[in-house]
């Protein structure tokens, strides 16, 4: 069958129950319930008329192109809800026919943006309509699956992570790669453990509803998040309340964070040990969080000290304890072409989502930002309490304030030697007009004072969605030269 073709009618089935599902969805402002009806028919035509040309193209370069076309149309459509469905659509179709899943899942995210819908899934439509056509590369529907489920655990709809994981382990197969097969198969087991343990801490829950203080509840919910999960912002306060008390105690240090070398590296000692009591995930869980606590506390420790730290680090490291593909790995703070969400809770698509910077990891030492869909990017050394902030280092400046002038935001990396300003050009960072600089990501355009602008190694690009991410672990060799550092 030809692939195209095969494309086409998936997308139509998948479009059909797509819009089903989002009608399903109660309108939630700010966004906009989901059109319908007649209103939704006139739009087709008006879309189909004025993109009448672009219809006839049958290339898969020329779908994608179109692609493109619809989905700038859609992203600048304000005045015509309808329009503005039916271009994300139809932007979406295009791109699962043109083979890039890229750009058709910020499609979904665009509508997601506006229109009350479910973007999960969605998504999951989407990439079994890839799947199956095989228009798109197995490794590209096997990254993007991965990611998507994490989402749907994150939410504690374990049966639709477990959807989507199917639909990895199908394209890891076909992408013929052992590595990959295991990484999804790993990933499954973890799921199934944690949504059989999640249902039965059903009473649990019910428990803390009605008594907030129950130690025993709070014990099984907080070691739940904490160490199968991973989730310790929300399971460290359950803990430091729970019947366990080498947790409780642990948990307690943690709570504020502690300031002093002597008690991080005191707290990074009491999980390596906490975790020798503990099997499985449990296990691994703790001791990446040890691991975390030597990595932040590592800079600031002295002569004596620092060998024992670099030491425990290069043993668990060397051991594969620290899981490169989550804790330790790339935590993405940040996905889209919209900086006004840096910041804040936001998941409504695979590209159009945030975390709050107090999510990050303890012991941040990296920073990547990614343009999507082109495998670009580029590293820069960052520390967790810099994130929000706007510093110069090594001869690059790091903008997380996301300020707003120009009628822009401005949220990236610039290179300091890059001062020189024409216009047009795109100033990521910009501290009160008096300095500025060209970068990678977000600005302004200089002398254009007409809304955000986009950049790429110092150019203007058109809209793009980046991707800010933070790492713990240290850098692949790859990751190595593309970290941003000038002599002195």
């Amino acid at each position: 069958m030809n692939p195209a073709r095969c494309a086409c009618t998936l997308v139509v089935l998948f479009f059909a129950s797509w819009l089903a599902v989002a009608q399903a969805e109660k309108p939630a402002s700010p966004r906009l319930p989901v059109p319908e009806g007649m209103a939704v028919e006139e739009a087709e035509k008006l879309v189909r008329g004025t993109f009448k040309a672009d219809y006839a193209k049958k290339k898969p370069t020329e779908q994608l192109a179109t692609a493109v076309k619809l989905l700038k149309a859609a992203d600048e459509m304000n005045d015509n809800p309808p329009a503005k469905f039916v271009l994300y659509r139809e932007a979406a179709d295009f791109a699962s026919r043109g083979g890039d899943l890229v750009v058709a899942l910020e499609a979904v995210a665009g509508m997601s943006q506006s229109f009350a819908i479910k973007p999960l899934d969605m998504q999951l439509g989407l990439l079994e309509s890839a799947e199956t056509a095989r228009v798109v590369p197995g490794r590209s529907v096997m990254e993007a699956a991965l990611e998507i489920a994490q989402d749907a655990v994150r939410g504690d709809d374990y049966e639709l992570a477990l959807k989507i994981l199917k639909v990895a382990s199908r394209a890891a197969t076909r992408a013929g790669s052992t590595a990959s097969i295991n990484a999804v198969t790993s990933h499954t087991r973890e799921v199934e453990l944690i949504q059989k343990t999640f249902k039965a801490l059903e009473q649990d829950r019910n428990a803390l509803a009605t008594n907030a203080n129950d130690p025993a509840a709070n014990l099984k919910v907080g070691r739940f998040l904490c160490l199968l999960k991973g989730d310790w912002e929300l399971g460290l306060p359950l803990l430091a309340k729970g019947s366990d008390l080498k947790l409780k105690a642990a948990a307690e240090r943690e709570q504020p964070s502690p300031g002093a070398a002597a008690d991080r590296i005191a707290l990074a000692d009491r999980w390596l040990e906490l975790s020798a009591a503990l099997e499985g995930p449990e296990k691994i869980e703790c001791r990446v969080r040890a691991y975390q606590w030597y990595q932040e506390t590592l800079p600031a420790l002295n002569a004596l000290a620092k060998p024992r730290a670099e030491k425990l680090i290069a043993d668990m490291e060397k051991t594969g304890d620290v899981r490169a593909n989550r804790a330790v790995g790339w935590n993405v703070l940040f996905r889209s072409s919209d900086p006004t969400v840096w910041n804040t809770d936001t998941n409504r698509g695979r590209y159009h989502f945030a975390q709050p910077l107090s999510k990050s990891p303890i012991g941040t030492r990296f920073l990547r930002l990614s343009e999507m869909g082109k495998g670009n990017f580029i590293v820069i050394e960052m520390a967790r309490d810099r994130l929000g902030e706007y510093s110069e280092r090594d001869g690059y400046a790091w903008m997380g304030k996301n300020i707003i002038e120009r009628k822009a935001n401005h949220l990236g990396i610039s290179d300091v030697a890059w001062g020189d300003q024409q216009k047009g050009s795109i100033l990521v960072y910009n501290v009160s007009g008096v300095v500025g600089y060209r970068g990678w990501g977000f600005g302004h355009r200089v002398g254009i004072d007409d809304g955000q602008g986009f950049a790429w190694v110092g150019e203007p690009t058109p809209k793009t969605v980046f991707e800010f991410a933070v790492k713990v672990g240290p850098l692949t060799v790859e990751e190595s030269k593309r970290l941003l550092k000038k002599k002195k």
